[in-house]
C-alpha cells in the first residue's frame, strides 16, 4: 500500500506543470483587457446604459491606445480596411447636410476607429500573445452559454432577469432574438471547429456547448441567423478539407436530428420550428411579415438613392430610418450607401469582396477554417440585417480577420489555434 502511494506521488510529480517547466503565467495586460471586453459581447444590449456606454468607450479607447503605443501590426489586405475607414470619415462630411457635421462625424469617427485602426490593433494583440485567441474566446463562450441557457428557460415561460420571450422568440440575455442568434452561431462554429480538429481537448465540454447554443439558435426563430450559421459551418468544413459528399452527409444528419427533436410533442408545444417561422416571415400567417417590412426598407432606400445617389442621407441615428415606421435598412452595403453616400457603399462592398476572396483562398489552401467560417457567417448576416456601427458585431469580425494567416501555414495565437493541443504555446508568434 505504501509503495503504491509513493509511486503515485512520483508520477504526479513528474507530470505536474512545474516539473515540466510550465509555470502559470498571467496573461499580458493587453490580452487581459481584451478578455474583459469579450465578456460583455453576448450581453451588451442587456447591460445598464452607463455600463454599456462605458464598455463601448473602452473598446474604442483600447484600439486607439494600442495604435498610439505602436502595439499594432499589419493585417492581411490592410489597404481595404484603411480605405474603408477614411471613406467613413469622408462620408461624415458629405452626408452632413441634414443633421449637421457634429452629428454625422460622431458616427463617422466610430466607423473610422473600427475599420481603419481596429484590424491593426487586434492583429498586434494576436501576434504578441501566443494564447490570445484562447484567452478571448473562453470568456465569450462562458457568458454566451449562460445567455443560451436563459433562452432555453424562456421557451418554457420563465423570465430571466426580466427578459422573456418576444413574439414566441427567445432573446436570452442578448436583448434581441437576432443578436442572440448571431452570438449562438459564433459559439456553434467555435465548438464545431474544436470537435473536428485532431488533438483538440475537452470534446465533451465543447459538444455540450455546441448543442446548447444550437438549441438556443433555433429558439430565436431568426432565419437570417440560422442561414448565416449554416453558411459559416459549410465554409468551415470545406476549409478543413472535408469533401462535398461528407459535408452533405453531415448536413443531412443534422437536419434529421433537428426534425426529430422538433417533432416531439413536448418540444413542439414550446418551440416554433423553422418552417412555421418561415411562414410567418413570408406573410403566410396573421403575424406581421418581417420580409415585407425589410422589402419596404429596401424600396425606401432605393427611392432616396434614385434622387441622390452620391452624398447620402446622413450617418446620424435620426437619419437611419428608411420608412415612416422608423425601421433602418436591413442590408450592410445598401445601408452604407443610403446613409453615407456612394463612397461608404463602395467601401462596404470592398470589405465583402475581400471576405469572399479570403474565403475562396482558404477553401483552396485548406487553412484558416475557423476565421473564414466566422467571417462568412457574420457578413452573410450583415447582408440582410441592420449591421452598421454595432461594436458587438465588429469585434468578432476584427478577431477573425486578424487571425488570417498572411503567409506561413501555421499561426500561433490566432483564432485558428483555438482548441488545438499540438501548438507549442511557448513559441512566440511572428509579426
Amino acid at each position: 500500500m505504501h509503495a503504491s502511494r509513493t509511486a503515485h506521488r512520483y508520477r504526479v510529480a513528474r507530470t505536474s506543470p512545474i516539473a515540466r517547466g510550465r509555470t502559470f503565467r498571467p496573461p499580458p495586460l493587453l490580452t487581459a483587457l481584451w478578455g474583459l471586453l469579450a465578456l460583455a459581447v453576448p450581453v451588451y444590449r442587456a447591460l445598464p446604459t452607463q455600463v454599456s456606454n462605458g464598455w463601448l468607450m473602452a473598446c474604442y479607447g483600447l484600439i486607439v491606445v494600442s495604435i498610439l503605443l505602436a502595439l499594432g501590426s499589419k493585417p492581411y489586405l490592410w489597404g481595404v480596411w484603411f480605405f474603408a475607414g477614411f471613406a467613413a470619415l469622408a462620408s461624415g462630411v458629405t452626408s452632413s447636410a441634414a443633421s449637421g457635421l457634429s452629428a454625422t462625424m460622431a458616427v463617422a469617427v466610430q466607423l473610422f476607429v473600427v475599420m481603419a485602426l481596429g484590424p491593426f490593433a487586434v492583429r498586434g494583440a494576436v501576434t504578441r500573445d501566443s494564447k490570445f485567441g484562447v484567452r478571448v474566446i473562453i470568456p465569450f463562450l462562458a457568458v454566451q452559454s449562460v445567455s443560451a441557457s436563459a433562452a432555453v428557460l424562456q421557451l418554457f415561460g420563465f423570465e430571466v432577469f426580466g427578459y422573456g420571450q418576444i413574439t414566441q422568440r427567445s432573446p436570452g440575455l442578448a436583448g434581441h432574438p437576432n443578436i442572440l442568434g448571431v452570438m449562438a452561431s459564433l459559439a456553434v462554429l467555435i465548438c464545431l471547429w474544436s470537435l473536428l480538429r485532431n488533438g483538440s481537448s475537452r470534446k465533451g465540454v465543447h459538444l455540450g456547448c455546441l448543442l446548447l447554443n444550437a438549441f438556443a439558435l433555433v429558439s430565436t426563430g431568426s432565419l437570417s441567423s440560422m442561414s448565416a450559421c449554416l453558411l459559416g459551418a459549410l465554409v468551415l468544413l470545406w476549409s478543413m478539407g472535408f469533401r462535398v459528399l461528407r459535408i452533405a452527409a453531415i448536413s443531412a444528419i443534422a437536419v434529421l436530428i433537428t426534425w426529430f427533436v422538433l417533432s416531439v410533442p413536448a418540444v413542439a408545444l414550446y418551440l416554433k420550428n423553422p418552417l412555421e417561422r418561415f411562414e410567418q416571415v413570408t406573410g403566410q400567417t396573421e403575424a406581421a411579415s418581417t420580409l415585407a417590412i425589410r422589402a419596404q426598407t429596401y424600396n425606401g432606400a432605393w427611392a432616396y438613392l434614385a434622387r441622390d445617389p452620391l452624398l447620402g442621407r446622413g450617418l446620424a441615428p435620426e437619419d437611419s430610418a428608411a420608412i415612416a415606421e422608423g425601421t433602418v435598412v436591413h442590408s450592410f452595403i445598401l445601408r452604407g450607401w443610403y446613409q453615407g453616400g456612394i463612397l461608404l457603399g463602395i467601401a462596404f462592398l470592398l470589405i465583402v469582396v475581400a471576405v469572399t476572396a479570403v474565403t475562396i483562398r482558404s477553401i483552396f489552401r485548406r487553412k484558416d477554417a475557423l476565421p473564414v467560417g466566422v467571417l462568412a457567417m457574420m457578413f452573410c448576416f450583415a447582408l440582410t440585417s441592420a449591421f452598421f456601427e454595432q461594436m458587438y458585431y465588429w469585434l468578432p469580425v476584427l478577431l477573425a480577420w486578424s487571425s488570417i494567416d498572411r503567409a506561413s501555414p501555421r499561426r500561433v495565437g490566432s483564432l485558428s489555434d483555438y482548441g488545438r493541443r499540438s501548438v507549442d504555446w511557448a513559441q512566440p508568434a511572428a509579426p
